[in-house]
């Protein structure tokens, strides 16, 4: 199944029939010279960052951000990256929004009834980051929080989701962190996750799973996950994904996680007439159109948003008195900017 059958019948066929044991041998002789097959070279779909470019790995295909070339997986030059074949993915990376086009999202952003208004910029910046999390230094999480019919499901659902694109993992309820891993397998995106309670021990311990997933996911230089088989062969995994949590409760425990999730607190509205004024927001401004263009604006401004992450992240530091703090805020404020 490597080639069609009359390559091989052109290699290796003669008047008594095809010697597949010379075809074998062929093939083994090429993996020799090919080398020791590292599994972290493995690159899955989404945005990635290399030797200072944006590549965008769409399943069958990957562009280049800078010069929109279009190479099919079969076709893409061996290099220190190994693009797997994967299911494809309908991206556009052309005309992206203007700045005033981009802007509008706010709009939305500050409709929504929130107990801190620099939530709306903080959510604002993690959709404009989630479509392009796998190319980042650091990818911060989100926690929306709230009593129950204030809101969060419907936020999720109508306003965060479409703004990904096909660019994301979207779970909810009694979701595992094996099954999240597992599903993201080398691709980098984002994942959402409603209905994230954790109201007994058996759903705490499974939030606090897919928290340690959360953790290790957040730096570009953090360490593998190597788990154990049933084979007796360990399996690694490197998770490039930003989260976005939702639940009435808020299941963090860790300090450590606590400075990689920014909690979000929505809050019940009491005008009718503003949630409709939101709806309408909704159904004027996120169009297919501009959703799709939306996406292409993150993807070519991912160079713009790391850089100004490195410069946000040094001034938040410099006032919330630490450097991890300053990485979740900082990268979060670049993609608002």
């Amino acid at each position: 199944s490597l080639a069609p059958l009359p390559f091989w019948e052109r290699m290796y066929g003669n008047r008594a029939g095809m010697n597949w044991d010379m075809a074998g041998n062929a093939l083994l002789a090429k993996g020799h010279k090919a080398g020791i097959y590292d599994p972290a070279r493995v690159r899955g779909r989404g945005a990635w960052h290399e030797n200072g470019k944006v590549v965008l790995h769409l399943g069958d295909s990957i562009v280049s951000s800078t010069t929109g070339i279009k190479t099919p997986i079969a076709q893409v030059r061996p290099g220190r990256y190994i693009y797997q074949l994967a299911a494809p993915m309908n991206v556009e990376y052309d005309n992206p929004l203007s700045t005033d086009e981009a802007s509008e999202i706010l709009k939305i952003m500050e409709t929504i009834s929130w107990e801190h208004p620099i939530s709306a910029h903080l959510l604002a910046g993690w959709c404009v980051l989630a479509p392009v999390c796998g190319a980042l230094s650091w990818r911060p999480h989100l926690w929306l929080s709230g009593s129950k019919g204030c809101g969060k499901s419907w936020i999720v659902d109508k306003i965060v989701r479409p703004l990904m694109g096909n660019l994301g993992l979207h779970v909810q309820s009694a979701t595992t962190e094996a099954g999240i891993r597992q599903t993201l397998g080398h691709d980098a995106l984002a994942v959402t996750f409603d209905e994230a309670e954790s109201s007994s021990q058996r759903s705490g311990d499974r939030i606090q799973m897919v928290l340690e997933l959360m953790r290790q996911a957040s730096s570009d230089s953090g360490s593998s996950i190597v788990k154990g088989s049933a084979s007796g062969l360990a399996r690694s995994y490197k998770i490039r994904s930003c989260f976005l949590m939702s639940s009435i409760g808020v299941g963090i425990k860790q300090a450590a996680d606590a400075s990689r999730v920014s909690v979000l607190s929505v809050v019940k509205r009491k005008d009718a007439g503003e949630f409709e004024h939101m709806q309408n927001l909704i159904a004027s401004i996120l169009t297919e159109d501009y959703i799709k263009r939306f996406i292409a604006r993150s993807i070519r401004l991912v160079p713009q948003i790391r850089a100004n992450a490195t410069v946000f992240a040094k001034a938040a530091a410099k006032v919330l008195g630490s450097q991890r703090a300053g990485d979740q805020i900082g990268a979060l404020l670049a993609g608002w900017y």
